[in-house]
């Protein structure tokens, strides 16, 4: 059943791209009459497709479609982007999809997942494009809080990338909004290559970004070297940490 409900849904990702209107319309025909082949995963599938290139079409889906969950939907769509134009299509979309949420914690939820899903698809075409693009996409307060709180993965980041992403949190956000994403992003770099990490840490300037970094770092590094991960945390200021 998973692998028919796969290639269902991968055959509808692509037939919507090509021609949501029709691929819309089997739907229409077939779900009631085939509820075993007109499944959630399938509806998804129809969903991702057009927003390639109709995002405000895919919003509009998520309702008729009666998706259990939209912020599936939404993190699929997020998936689906290619270029920082599609991007940033799919951001406009979202806002105008985010005021017909009529319940405000499912809304701060959708807009906040949504917002960090956004923020890490960026960070992955590289820091010079990621960034360029975040500052084009007119983030709001929120927005910024949003992605200081969760941060962007640093698994699929390449290079010395994590550090400027770290420098780029501490200079866009506030510093009690960007702890948990600084902690994040060095903690998975630690994993990664301790030693770039450690690099780039030596060299980093003082201030809270860079206490948050080492913190991090010194939890990450102690179970493989304690004796290092203790010289570390000897240099945070002396506080609770």
């Amino acid at each position: 059943q998973n692998i028919k409900e796969q290639v269902i849904s991968s055959a509808l990702t692509e037939w919507a791209k090509r021609s949501p209107e029709e691929a819309l319309e089997w739907v229409r025909k077939n779900g009631e009459t085939h509820p075993d082949v007109v499944t959630e995963r399938a509806k998804l599938g129809i969903i991702n497709g057009a927003s390639a290139g109709n995002p405000s079409l895919a919003f509009k889906l998520i309702g008729e479609l009666k998706i259990d969950d939209p912020k599936d939907a939404i993190n699929g769509m997020i998936n689906q982007t290619q270029t920082a134009a599609e991007r940033t299509a799919l951001l406009e979309n979202l806002r105008g999809y985010l005021d017909t949420v009529t319940d405000p914690k499912k809304r701060e939820q959708l807009e906040r997942s949504s917002v960090m899903n956004l923020a890490r698809e960026a960070a992955e075409d590289g820091f010079e494009s990621g960034s360029k693009w975040l500052e084009s996409a007119k983030l709001t307060a929120k927005d910024l809080e949003n992605i200081g709180n969760g941060g962007m993965s640093a698994y699929q980041l390449k290079g010395d990338d994590p550090g400027k992403w770290i420098n780029w949190m501490s200079e866009k956000i506030p510093a009690d909004q960007s702890k948990g994403g600084i902690h994040n992003m060095m903690s998975t770099w630690a994993q990664q290559d301790y030693k770039a990490a450690g690099l780039w840490l030596d060299q980093a300037p003082a201030g809270p970004a860079k206490d948050t970094s080492i913190r991090a770092y010194a939890v990450t590094v102690a179970k493989y070297d304690p004796a290092a991960a203790s010289q570390w945390a000897d240099l945070l200021p002396p506080r609770k940490e």
